[in-house]
C-alpha cells in the first residue's frame, strides 16, 4: 500500500512539473510572439482619427507594396503608437520598411536618407518577413535601452502599427519627429519616403467622397424584392448580393450612404413587405442613410412643374406613412424648371472621371453623379481597388480650391458594393482611413458651388405628353384618381435590366391609366338611388386604343368591358360604408415588362407583353360580335360567348362554350393599402360556398363564386419566405412572381357556366 502511495505521489508530482513547464513555455512563447510577430487587428475602439494624421504622401512609385501613403501618431496610456499606411501592403518579402525617430538632443544622420540633415535617435527596421530590429543612433539612449516595438500588421487594411512602451524612453515628453521609408529587401535602394514630420503636425489632406447608389430596390414582385434585398448568386462576383449587405456594412462601419431612388412608393412597399422598414428608419435616424426625394423616371418625357410638385408631395406623404423623414436633396432624371430642393442630384452618363463638383445652373445647385462607361468595378475580392485608392489619395492632396468630390457606389445590382463578402471589408477600409471622408447630407449641402455649364448629357427638356396628365388633373378626387397616379408611377419606375424597348412597351399600357380616369368620373354620374338600375355605355374610348369600350355601372358597381379579347378591364365597387374599392385590375396596372424581352411584340397592343394579364376573362383574341341589352352586353365569337351583366351582388359573367375553358381573373383588391405599414400581412383569404374571398383585414374584400372549378394564387402565399435569404433550391409558389398586391383566380369549366365577382359584405 505504501509503495503504491509513493508511486502515485511520484506520478502526480511528474504531472504537476510537466504542467508548470507547459505553462512556463506558453508564457515565454507569448512574450516572444508579442515582440516579433504580427498581432491581430485592433478592436474598433482603437480606430484612428484624422486628427492623428501627420502626413499624406502621393502614390508615386511603381511598387504598390512599398508605396507609403500615410503616417499617424498617437499616445495611449502606456504606449507611443505610430502607424504607417501602404498603398497595397503585401507579405511577399519584396521589401523592407524603416522608421526613424528623434526626440533627444544629438543623434546621427541616416545615410539612406540623402539630403536629410536631421540627427536621429533610433532606426527601426521592419522587414516584411522576419524579426524587427532596432539600431540606436544616439549615445544618450544607452545600449539596449530602446524597447523592441510590438507590431500589428494588417494586410487587409494596408497598415502597420508600431507600439512602443513610453515608460522605457528616456527624457521623452511626447514631442518627436519621425520619418519612414521603404526599400527593396536587404538593400539600401529607397523606393518611397514619408516625412520627416513632427508629432505636433496635423496633415490637412482630405478626400471628400459620396457613396451613392441607384436601382436600389426596383422590385414589383416578391421575387424581385427578395433578390434585390438578399439574392443568391446575383452579384457580379457570383456571391450572395443585395441591399441588405450594403446597409449592414454601412451600419457596422458607421459609413454614411445615399440611396438615390429608394424613397418611392413602390420601393417602400417592397421593403415593408420584406419586413425591413425598421432597419431603414434606424439608419436614417442615425444619419447613416440619406434618402433624397425622388422624381419619376422620364421614359415618356418630363413631368410638368405642377405634376413634379405633386409627385414629390405624394412620395413624401407615403414615406411619412412608413416613418421616414423628408430630405433637402432631390434625385431626378432631368433638371426641373422649378424646384425647392437645396441640391439636385442627377446622373451624368459617359463621364470620364468619378470626381465631380457642385455646379450652379440658374437658380439650382446641381451635383452631377458621374457614370463611367465600361469602367472596372470599384471594389473587388481585395476590397477597394488600386485605381480607387490612388484616385482618393490624389483628391486628398488636390488644392482646396478645386473641391473635388469623389463619387463611389453606382448601379447597385451590377456593383460589388452589394456583395456579402466584399462590402463589409471595403467599408471597414474606408472607416480605417479617416482622410477618406464619406459625407452625410449636411456635408454635401455645405460644399461650395463652382460656376460652369451643366453637361448636355444630363439635360433633358422633352416634355411628357400633357393630355393625359391634364385629364388626370381635372378628374374629380376619388380613389380611382389616386390609383391612376399610382399606376403612372409604376410605369415610370426604375427597372433593371432596362431594355431599350421598355419605354415603348410601358407606353402601350397607359390605357389602364385612362380606364381608371373613367372610373374616377363614375361619381359624377347621376344615378337613381335604387341599385337595381344599371346603365350600359359602349361609346367611349377610355383606354385610347381607337376603339370604344363598354361601361356598365350602377350605384354600387362600375365595370369596363373591352370587346378586344372580350375582357373585363376594370371592376370597382362601393362598399356598405360608402367607400369605393377596386376589385379587378389588369396586372399591367402594377408592373409591365417582367417577362423575357425576346417575347415582347410592340405591335400587339395589350398583348405586347406576354407576362401581362390584360384583365379578367381575356381571350381568345378573336373577332367578337357585340350585343347590347338593357342590363348588360354579350360578346360572341365562333368558339364561345360571354355575357356580362350587373346584379345586386356584383358582376355576373355567363359563358357558353363547347370546348374546355381556362380563364384567369386578376384581383387587385384595395391596392392603395400597399402604402401603409405592415400592409402585406393585412391581406387574407377565406373559402366560401362555390367560391373564394380575398381582401384586406378591416377593409375591402372581393368574393368570386363560380359553377366551374376554382383555384387561386396570391402574392402573399409565402410571406414568411421573404424574411429569409433567397434560396435557389426552394420551390417558391407561383404567387411569388406576381406583382404586389395581385392575386389570380383560375376557373376551369366546359359548356355553360357562370362566374360572379362582388364585394364580400
Amino acid at each position: 500500500m505504501g509503495k503504491n502511495f509513493v508511486s502515485h505521489s511520484l506520478h502526480n508530482d511528474t504531472i504537476i512539473s510537466n504542467l508548470f513547464f507547459v505553462l512556463f513555455m506558453s508564457l515565454w512563447w507569448s512574450i516572444f510572439l508579442a515582440a516579433c510577430t504580427p498581432a491581430s487587428r485592433p478592436a474598433p475602439a482603437s480606430i484612428w482619427t484624422v486628427t492623428q494624421l501627420r502626413a499624406l504622401d502621393p502614390s508615386d512609385t511603381h511598387l504598390p507594396a512599398l508605396d507609403l501613403t500615410a503616417l499617424y501618431t498617437r499616445h495611449t496610456t502606456h504606449d507611443l503608437e505610430i502607424r504607417l499606411d501602404l498603398l497595397d501592403f503585401q507579405n511577399d518579402g519584396q521589401g523592407d520598411l524603416a522608421l526613424a525617430l528623434d526626440w533627444l538632443p544629438g543623434g546621427d544622420e541616416i545615410s539612406a536618407l540623402e539630403g536629410s540633415t536631421r540627427a536621429w535617435d533610433v532606426l527601426i527596421t521592419i522587414p516584411t518577413e522576419g524579426m524587427t530590429t532596432v539600431q540606436e543612433l544616439n549615445s544618450r539612449l544607452g545600449a539596449g535601452q530602446f524597447p523592441t516595438p510590438r507590431l500589428v500588421r494588417d494586410p487587409q487594411l494596408d497598415t502597420i502599427i508600431l507600439q512602443i512602451n513610453v515608460q522605457r524612453l528616456p527624457a521623452f515628453n511626447g514631442v518627436f519627429h519621425a520619418v519612414a521609408y521603404s526599400s527593396l529587401a536587404g538593400t539600401q535602394t529607397i523606393i518611397d519616403v514619408i516625412g520627416p514630420v513632427s508629432s505636433e503636425t496635423q496633415a490637412t489632406g482630405r478626400a471628400p467622397l459620396m457613396l451613392a447608389f441607384w436601382n436600389t430596390m426596383p422590385a414589383h414582385t416578391p421575387a424581385q424584392a427578395l433578390r434585390r434585398w438578399d439574392g443568391a448568386h446575383t452579384g457580379p462576383l457570383g456571391q450572395r448580393h443585395g441591399l441588405r449587405y450594403l446597409l449592414n456594412a454601412a451600419e457596422r462601419s458607421r459609413i454614411p450612404i445615399f440611396l438615390l431612388d429608394t424613397k418611392t412608393p413602390l420601393s417602400l412597399a417592397a421593403l415593408d413587405a420584406l419586413g425591413v422598414m425598421s432597419k431603414i428608419k434606424f439608419l436614417q435616424v442615425q444619419g447613416l442613410l440619406s434618402l433624397p426625394e425622388t422624381l419619376p423616371e422620364s421614359y415618356f418625357g418630363n413631368l410638368p412643374d405642377w405634376a413634379m410638385e405633386y409627385a414629390i408631395q405624394h412620395n413624401r406623404e407615403i414615406a411619412a406613412n412608413f416613418g421616414l423623414s423628408g430630405s433637402q436633396l432631390q434625385f431626378a432624371s432631368y433638371l426641373p424648371e422649378n424646384s425647392s430642393a437645396r441640391l439636385i442630384l442627377m446622373l451624368q452618363p459617359d463621364a470620364d472621371t468619378l470626381q465631380t463638383s457642385i455646379t450652379r445652373y440658374g437658380d439650382h445647385r446641381v451635383l452631377p453623379i458621374p457614370v463611367t462607361s465600361d469602367a472596372p468595378q470599384q471594389i473587388d475580392a481585395n476590397g477597394l481597388n488600386l485605381t480607387m485608392r490612388r484616385m482618393l489619395l490624389a483628391a486628398a492632396l488636390a488644392p482646396d480650391t478645386l473641391h473635388p468630390i469623389t463619387m463611389l457606389g453606382g448601379d447597385l445590382p451590377h456593383s460589388n458594393w452589394g456583395d456579402a463578402r466584399v462590402a463589409g471589408e471595403t467599408m471597414q477600409y474606408l472607416a480605417a482611413h479617416p482622410w477618406m471622408q464619406p459625407m452625410r447630407d449636411a456635408d454635401i449641402l455645405s460644399q461650395p458651388s463652382l460656376n460652369g455649364a451643366l453637361s448636355d448629357t444630363i439635360q433633358n427638356s422633352l416634355p411628357l405628353q400633357t393630355l393625359l396628365l391634364e385629364q388626370w388633373r381635372n378628374a374629380p378626387e376619388s380613389i380611382s384618381k389616386s390609383l391612376a397616379w399610382d399606376e403612372l408611377l409604376a410605369l415610370l419606375a426604375p427597372a433593371d435590366p432596362q431594355h431599350p424597348d421598355l419605354a415603348a412597351l410601358r407606353a402601350i399600357y397607359l390605357g389602364d391609366f385612362g380606364n381608371l380616369l373613367a372610373a374616377a368620373a363614375w361619381k359624377r354620374q347621376a344615378l337613381p338611388i335604387r341599385s337595381e338600375i344599371e346603365i350600359t355605355d359602349c361609346q367611349q374610348d377610355t383606354d385610347f386604343d381607337g376603339h370604344a369600350e363598354c361601361l356598365l355601372f350602377s350605384k354600387d358597381y362600375f365595370a369596363i368591358i373591352d370587346p378586344q379579347g372580350a375582357r373585363l378591364s376594370l371592376l370597382m365597387a362601393r362598399r356598405a360604408d360608402g367607400t369605393v374599392s377596386q376589385l379587378v385590375a389588369p396586372s399591367s396596372q402594377f408592373a409591365v415588362g417582367l417577362s423575357d424581352p425576346s417575347g415582347w411584340n410592340l405591335a400587339e397592343g395589350v398583348q405586347a407583353d406576354p407576362g401581362v394579364i390584360a384583365g379578367a376573362f381575356a381571350g381568345p383574341w378573336e373577332e367578337y360580335i357585340l350585343e347590347i341589352f338593357p342590363k348588360g352586353i354579350r360578346l360572341s365569337a365562333a368558339s364561345l360567348s360571354k355575357t356580362f351583366r350587373l346584379t345586386e351582388n356584383g358582376l355576373r359573367v355567363e359563358y357558353g362554350s363547347d370546348s374546355p375553358v381556362e380563364l384567369r381573373i386578376p384581383l387587385g383588391v384595395a391596392p392603395e393599402s400597399r402604402f401603409t405599414p405592415g400592409w402585406a400581412a393585412h391581406y387574407a383569404s377565406e373559402d366560401h360556398p362555390l367560391g373564394w374571398a380575398w381582401g384586406v383585414t378591416g377593409g375591402a374584400w372581393g368574393l368570386i363564386q363560380t359553377s366551374g372549378r376554382l383555384t387561386h394564387a396570391t402574392f402573399g402565399d409565402d410571406l414568411p419566405a421573404l424574411s429569409q435569404p433567397e434560396n435557389p433550391n426552394y420551390d417558391y409558389p407561383p404567387g411569388h412572381y406576381f406583382p404586389f398586391p395581385l392575386s389570380v383566380v383560375t376557373v376551369n369549366a366546359q359548356g355553360n357556366f357562370w362566374v360572379q365577382i362582388g364585394v364580400l359584405h
